[in-house]
């Protein structure tokens, strides 16, 4: 049996309400959207000075679908991109079409879409960025480290942690 001073250590007293994502790409607001919606705030770290524009990703599929329709953004998604229902293959110089491939219809029910959805990378960040920072729960810190943000906000050092010794992120 444990002591009561080992599950008073083992059980915070207070429960966490605030999270701090490092990133403001694709994924550390997703992330951010999502502990929005359940009611979290977040501060979101971000070393450069305004969202990643560089083209990278641009076709999602169901996995990531699925995600982003529980995030609630897959409407906006398809005003500012387009869905293919599938894939063909073939020569372009001569118009022909060699091989098609359907994506089932009954994909729609799963992901939200019914297909592959085309949608530039850094249009998706900055769609995540409005719809996490439009709940009033997330806030992004550009041009920022972790260093300099934990001592802003009080954050104390977590245990083997020290943010003196932080030097990921710094410029040269």
């Amino acid at each position: 049996m444990a002591s009561k001073s080992s599950e008073s250590a083992q059980t915070p007293e207070k429960p966490q309400n605030n999270v701090l994502v490092m990133g403001a790409g694709l994924v550390g607001l997703a992330i951010a959207l999502r502990l929005a919606l359940a009611g979290i705030v977040v501060h979101v770290v971000e070393k450069e000075e305004r969202l990643g524009e560089e083209p990278r990703a641009v076709a999602y599929y169901a996995s990531a679908l699925i995600a982003l329709k529980k995030m609630g953004v897959i409407p906006d998604m398809e005003k500012a991109g387009f869905v293919s229902e599938g894939f063909a293959g073939g020569c372009y110089a001569m118009g022909d079409v060699i091989a098609r491939l359907p994506i089932p219809r009954d994909m729609k029910e799963s992901n939200g879409v019914g297909g592959v959805l085309y949608l530039p990378q850094p249009e998706l960040t900055k769609l995540l960025f409005e719809k996490a920072t439009a709940t009033g729960l997330v806030t992004v810190h550009f041009e920022e480290t972790l260093t300099k943000l934990s001592k802003m906000l009080g954050y104390q050092e977590a245990a083997g942690y020290s943010p003196e010794k932080d030097t990921a992120g710094q410029r040269n």
